[in-house]
């Protein structure tokens, strides 16, 4: 019997007042196609989750993160399409405006209010950091 395998995966909550900062992903996508999110992305061979949190943003944005400056939000572990996902969180005020930042990946970005973000229906884990950002 072969072992489940894990997937490591930092994600960051960008925020800028009550709104926080999501990635129309791509159709293409080969997880969670079309689907809006938190920006984020795989862990490496020999990086920590926040090494890859400020990696993953400029990566994505052409923004570069303090790491000092990112709050640790969660840890959440997610069995997905026969794989386990451990899922770390952090979040971030956005450090530049939204006018300086360039998407590299996705088809959009967007701000939007915690009120707004249900109708999303963001993946389970997505939700559930942006709900602990907003303290819920």
């Amino acid at each position: 019997m072969s072992a489940t395998p894990v997937m490591r995966f930092s994600g960051v909550v960008l925020w800028k007042e009550d709104l926080v900062l999501l990635q129309k992903r791509s159709f293409q996508a080969k997880l969670l196609p079309g689907r809006w999110g938190v920006f984020g992305g795989h862990i490496e061979d020999g990086e920590s989750p926040i090494q890859t949190a400020v990696r993953e943003i400029e990566e994505e944005l052409s923004v570069s993160l303090d790491p000092n400056q990112l709050r640790e939000l969660c840890t959440l572990r997610v069995q997905r399409m026969n794989a386990l996902y451990v899922a770390h969180y952090y979040s971030s005020r956005i450090p530049v405006s939204l006018k300086d930042m360039s998407l590299r990946e996705g088809i959009g970005f967007s701000l939007w209010s915690m009120d707004e973000i249900p109708q999303l229906h963001l993946a389970h884990e997505d939700f559930t950091a942006v709900q602990t950002h907003f303290g819920s």
